[in-house]
């Protein structure tokens, strides 16, 4: 061979070099160089350049593709090779430090390790294990660095990350607690990271999900992926997946399918975000208010306050919460007057069967109202207030501790048509009273615009100026 043919096999293969880097930085599987993400993968691609967000969720059924989009996302920052993305102004220009709680190590390194080092482009690195497994990679080009963590254990994961400060973090799957997931945030935050999470949430965990479930940009954001939209399956492979979970249950159908929170078998209550959990747009004291109380001498007091909102007449509860260490009816009373001033109150509910707290309220000159029959009625005011969530109540989001115990909210496996320590659910208590002593709808008066007021009170200058004008021509001609 000449060294002409030499030289020219020698570029035609730097070429093609360059040809596979190229199409390694476009793909989003190494496996498929002409793969590409789905539309809603890359509406989460794009998010990421947004400097602004902390937190992005990404919750998705079995093989939807929320792993593979993880690790493409991390295999672009580990190289600093991201499409259109600037590194954000507190990151500067100093190596990268990312955390990867997976897990397990060997999970990582069996699956999330395999979707990610193909995409690599750069393979000057160096990956450092212990114990046989994988716990440090870093460029040698750039001098990023990856630390490999398992949260199998929360406590152990959250002392060994509390060191660090990090520029972005993974946790793979949900942990059993929401603690490590606070403890990463913190470790983002002094130089505004970003942390992914990506999971199909199979286990209930109602404090995962409240926060989850909570995030508004420009915080947060979450994201759902169906399983039957990754472009990998084919129409057989779509079919035999749906027949292979033709006999699970609703609930557990749609956490695999559609990445649905699992809820339990027995759970009392459905509380499908966004149509129950919304923060009420623009509101004001003057909406009308009403109290719900559950009344307790050995426990807690329950108390809570829903305003209507003129908008859309529905009623949003803005106030959920215990009251505690007051054991005089008089001063709890004086409590609850407290909590409720300066609102525009037009109705107070509590538990008929405390009559002391009842009695002391008349005495006060207050007068409250309460479901009746209730002893009775129980079934039907747990129906009444599974049937009002979201239609005709809504929950502010702040209202955690309601939030949590509807959500936990299960059925008695002892008592058929009773929910399960009912009597610590005080909140839950206080919710089916208010739903079933609503007052009824009133027309509320929209009030004009600016504008509208201006108009009108040059309409009214200019008609006393007329009259005005009137009265002085009389005048004159009388004088005439």
């Amino acid at each position: 061979m000449t060294p002409a043919q030499l030289e020219q096999q020698r570029l035609l293969a730097a070429a093609m070099k360059r040809l596979t880097r190229m199409e390694k930085l476009q793909c989003f599987d190494a496996a498929d160089l002409a793969s590409r993400p789905t539309p809603s993968q890359q509406e989460i691609i794009d998010c990421i350049r947004d400097e602004s967000l902390s937190v992005v969720s990404i919750l998705g059924g079995n093989q939807s593709g929320k792993s593979m989009l993880s690790m493409r996302i991390l295999a672009w920052l580990f190289e600093e090779t991201f499409p259109n993305f600037t590194r954000r102004e507190k990151w500067g220009t100093e190596p990268l430090l990312i955390l990867v709680v997976a897990q397990t190590l060997k999970q990582f390194e069996e699956s999330l390790w395999r979707k990610m080092e193909p995409l690599l482009t750069d393979h000057n690195y160096t990956v450092q294990r212990v114990g046989g497994v994988i716990n440090r990679i870093q460029s040698k080009t750039n001098g990023n660095t990856l630390l490999v963590f398992s949260h199998d254990n929360v406590n152990e994961a959250r002392k060994r990350i509390q060191s660090f400060t990090a520029h972005v973090a993974v946790i793979d799957e949900l942990p059993s607690k929401f603690s490590l997931i606070e403890e990463t945030m913190r470790r983002l935050q002094a130089k505004n990271g970003l942390l992914l999470l990506p999971c199909t949430p199979k286990v209930p965990a109602p404090e995962i999900k409240r926060f989850i479930d909570g995030l508004r940009p420009p915080f947060g954001r979450r994201f759902k992926l169906k399983a039957l939209d990754n472009p990998v399956y084919d129409d057989e492979q779509k079919r035999r997946i749906l027949e292979s979970t033709a006999t699970m249950s609703e609930a557990m159908r749609k956490t695999v399918l559609e990445g649905d929170w699992m809820t339990a078998e027995e759970a009392v209550y459905s509380l499908n975000h966004p149509d129950v959990i919304e923060e009420p747009v623009g509101y004001h004291p003057s909406w009308r208010h009403v109290e719900a109380s559950d009344p307790a001498l050995s426990s807690k007091f329950g108390f809570l306050v829903a305003a209507q909102s003129p908008m859309n007449q529905c009623w949003y509860v803005v106030r959920a919460d215990y009251i505690q260490d007051i054991l005089v009816p008089q001063d709890m009373f004086e409590e609850v007057q407290r909590r409720t001033q300066n609102i525009n109150l037009v109705r107070r509910i509590s538990d008929p069967h405390e009559t002391w707290y009842i009695q002391t309220a008349v005495k006060n000159g207050v007068t409250y109202m309460w479901p009746y029959d209730k002893a009775r009625r129980k079934g039907e005011l747990i129906k009444n207030l599974q049937t009002a969530l979201g239609p005709k109540l809504r929950i502010a989001p702040w209202c955690t501790s309601l939030i949590e115990e509807l959500t936990s909210a299960s059925w008695s496996q002892h008592a058929e048509g009773k929910i399960a320590n009912s009597s610590a659910l005080h909140l839950n208590d206080c919710a089916q009273y208010l739903v079933d002593c609503l007052p009824k709808d009133e027309p509320y008066a929209v009030a004009p615009t600016w504008e509208a007021e201006l108009r009108a009170a040059n309409a009214k200058r200019k008609l006393a100026e007329r009259q005005k004008q009137k009265q002085a021509s009389r005048i004159q001609r009388r004088r005439r």
